[in-house]
Protein backbone atom coordinates (compact mmCIF):
# COMPACT_ATOMS: atom_id res chain seq x y z
CA UNK A 1 0.00 0.00 0.00
CA UNK A 2 1.38 3.34 -0.81
CA UNK A 3 2.36 5.76 2.17
CA UNK A 4 -0.34 8.35 2.14
CA UNK A 5 1.17 10.73 4.56
CA UNK A 6 1.87 13.90 2.84
CA UNK A 7 4.78 16.56 4.37
CA UNK A 8 3.95 19.66 1.92
CA UNK A 9 2.40 20.96 -0.54
CA UNK A 10 4.52 20.76 -3.36
CA UNK A 11 4.23 17.16 -2.52
CA UNK A 12 0.56 17.56 -2.43
CA UNK A 13 1.14 19.40 -6.24
CA UNK A 14 3.17 16.27 -7.32
CA UNK A 15 0.58 13.51 -6.54
CA UNK A 16 -2.54 15.52 -8.28
CA UNK A 17 -0.05 15.13 -11.48
CA UNK A 18 -2.75 16.19 -14.24
CA UNK A 19 -5.36 16.95 -12.64
CA UNK A 20 -5.90 20.72 -12.65
CA UNK A 21 -9.00 20.77 -10.67
CA UNK A 22 -7.10 19.32 -7.43
CA UNK A 23 -4.51 21.82 -8.31
CA UNK A 24 -6.83 25.21 -8.19
CA UNK A 25 -8.65 23.55 -5.18
CA UNK A 26 -5.67 23.04 -3.29
CA UNK A 27 -4.40 27.07 -4.19
CA UNK A 28 -7.49 28.09 -3.26
CA UNK A 29 -7.37 26.11 0.15
CA UNK A 30 -3.45 27.21 0.97
CA UNK A 31 -4.85 30.83 0.16
CA UNK A 32 -7.90 30.47 2.62
CA UNK A 33 -5.32 29.28 5.53
CA UNK A 34 -2.99 32.14 4.93
CA UNK A 35 -5.86 34.33 5.68
CA UNK A 36 -5.06 36.77 8.62
CA UNK A 37 -7.51 39.54 9.56
CA UNK A 38 -9.63 39.80 6.46
CA UNK A 39 -6.56 41.57 4.80
CA UNK A 40 -5.42 39.77 1.35
CA UNK A 41 -1.32 39.42 1.05
CA UNK A 42 0.11 39.33 -2.00
CA UNK A 43 1.35 35.51 -1.73
CA UNK A 44 -2.77 34.75 -1.31
CA UNK A 45 -3.12 37.09 -4.82
CA UNK A 46 -0.49 34.98 -6.46
CA UNK A 47 -1.97 31.52 -5.41
CA UNK A 48 -5.47 32.54 -6.30
CA UNK A 49 -4.39 33.36 -10.09
CA UNK A 50 -3.04 29.94 -10.27
CA UNK A 51 -5.71 28.56 -9.07
CA UNK A 52 -7.94 30.28 -11.52
CA UNK A 53 -5.19 29.30 -14.05
CA UNK A 54 -5.73 25.69 -13.40
CA UNK A 55 -9.77 26.20 -13.13
CA UNK A 56 -9.29 27.71 -16.90
CA UNK A 57 -7.47 24.39 -17.52
CA UNK A 58 -9.76 21.78 -16.45
CA UNK A 59 -12.39 23.40 -18.02
CA UNK A 60 -10.68 23.75 -21.61
CA UNK A 61 -10.02 20.09 -21.35
CA UNK A 62 -13.31 19.40 -20.26
CA UNK A 63 -14.62 21.86 -23.29
CA UNK A 64 -12.11 19.83 -25.73
CA UNK A 65 -13.73 16.44 -24.26
CA UNK A 66 -16.91 16.90 -25.18
CA UNK A 67 -16.46 18.87 -28.77
CA UNK A 68 -14.65 15.79 -29.56
CA UNK A 69 -16.81 13.50 -28.48
CA UNK A 70 -19.53 15.65 -30.54
CA UNK A 71 -17.33 15.44 -33.37
CA UNK A 72 -17.02 11.86 -33.60
CA UNK A 73 -20.76 11.22 -32.81
CA UNK A 74 -21.27 13.47 -36.09
CA UNK A 75 -18.83 11.48 -38.33
CA UNK A 76 -20.40 8.06 -37.39
CA UNK A 77 -23.70 9.33 -38.34
CA UNK A 78 -22.74 10.37 -40.80
CA UNK A 79 -20.82 7.37 -42.14
CA UNK A 80 -23.74 5.25 -40.94
CA UNK A 81 -26.46 6.94 -42.39
CA UNK A 82 -24.01 6.77 -45.58
CA UNK A 83 -23.72 3.09 -45.53
CA UNK A 84 -27.72 2.65 -45.04
CA UNK A 85 -28.46 4.79 -48.28
CA UNK A 86 -25.43 2.72 -50.10
CA UNK A 87 -27.47 -0.64 -48.65
CA UNK A 88 -31.13 0.50 -49.72
CA UNK A 89 -29.67 1.50 -53.42
CA UNK A 90 -28.04 -2.10 -53.75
Amino acid sequence: MADTYVETTDELLGRANKNNLSKALLYMQKAYLMSNDGKVSKEQKKLLEVSTIFRCLFFLQTVNSEILCLLLFVFYSELFSKQNIVKTLN
